[in-house]
């Protein structure tokens, strides 16, 4: 899920991940050089809940953050959740 600059909606967004009735699942949020406090909005709920994982989006812009899913491995034993904002 890339993240820039959406701290006034992420609470919302990543409650209604966790609070599905899916259990296995894992989410990685993809933060794009927030300037606001999304990233430590992202580590609070990942510190709660190891299905939630971060990564630093090392590109510029969105398509380097979709981009970045492909670059590291992710478990094939859970679904993964991507939103686009």
């Amino acid at each position: 899920m890339p993240v820039k600059n959406t701290s006034l909606f992420l609470p919302e967004c990543i409650h209604s991940i966790i609070n599905q009735t899916e259990e296995n699942w894992e989410l990685i949020a993809v933060n794009d050089h927030s300037t606001d406090n999304s990233k430590e909005i992202l580590t609070s709920f990942a510190n709660q809940d190891e299905r939630i994982k971060i990564w630093d989006n090392t590109g510029n812009g969105i398509i380097d953050a979709l981009k970045c899913n492909g670059s590291r491995k992710i478990s094939n034993t859970k679904r993964t959740i991507t939103a686009i904002r």
